[in-house]
């Protein structure tokens, strides 16, 4: 049965109106005219270029100004640029980026980055660094560097140094010392001295339980309250003093 298409046996002024032609770069209809838009589900397929809107689901399509939504996986060659409030993707192979919407480079994966608003790097996940906010290290995790504002090593604790705004090393808690400004000993905690300036000779040793060493001269101002015996070269001086007393009367 012939159907509502098939032209056969009828006359062309009642169907030449339904008729699209081309001239192999346009489509127009029976009378010549431009042929701009259809309406309604259509099978089949195009192949060329279309200017204007297809309002539909096409399953496939080469180029295209508009598409929403994209349904699927799409392979890019080249770059994706994507303007608007969500900013924009650069994925070219050899420098991907992310883009907020002032087109700021924010994630760069090329170099492994993350960058603030004003474009200066927070975090280099290459570098394994952290950066404050006037883009100084922070944090070096490579190193393991804890770093001050001014951008001095605070902390290494790859080596264990706790190190002061000079540079210099003021605890050093591997060897378990306490160094001074002029870089010598003033702590051992091995051996629980605490050191002369010479950075050698100890001032005083804590190590015997209830017992304090001392080496040199000790000044007192004010009251010296002891507890106990008091002895010098084996000589208990709180017996001597008794003697002393009791000798004088």
């Amino acid at each position: 049965m012939a159907g509502p298409f098939d032209f056969t046996g009828q006359n062309i002024e009642n169907t030449y109106q339904r008729v699209l032609q081309t001239d192999g770069t346009s489509i127009y209809d029976g009378t010549g005219s431009l042929f701009t838009s259809f309406s309604g589900s259509h099978t089949g397929s195009f192949t060329g270029s279309f200017t204007g809107s297809l309002l539909g689901t096409a399953s496939n399509a080469l180029t295209a100004s508009y598409i929403n939504p994209l349904n699927q996986n799409v392979t890019i060659t080249g770059s994706l640029i994507v303007s608007g409030t969500y900013g924009g993707i650069n994925t070219n192979t050899n420098k991907p980026n992310l883009f907020d919407i002032n087109g700021i480079v924010r994630v760069d994966w090329s170099t492994g980055v993350l960058n603030n608003t004003a474009g200066d790097t927070t975090v280099d996940w290459e570098g394994m660094i952290l950066n404050n906010p006037a883009n100084a290290d922070s944090i070096d995790w490579g190193n393991r560097w804890l770093y001050n504002s001014d951008g001095v090593t605070t902390l290494d604790w790859g080596n264990g140094a706790l190190i002061d705004s000079a540079n210099i090393t003021s605890i050093d808690w591997e060897s378990r010392r306490m160094i001074d400004a002029a870089g010598f000993r003033s702590a051992d905690f091995n051996t629980r001295y605490l050191i002369y300036p010479d950075s050698t000779t100890p001032a005083i040793n804590y190590g015997t339980q209830g017992q304090i060493a001392m080496t040199g001269s000790v000044s007192v101002t004010g009251s010296l309250d002891v507890s106990g015996s008091i002895t010098q070269n084996g000589i208990d001086l709180n017996s001597l003093m008794i003697a002393y007393s009791i000798a004088l009367g």
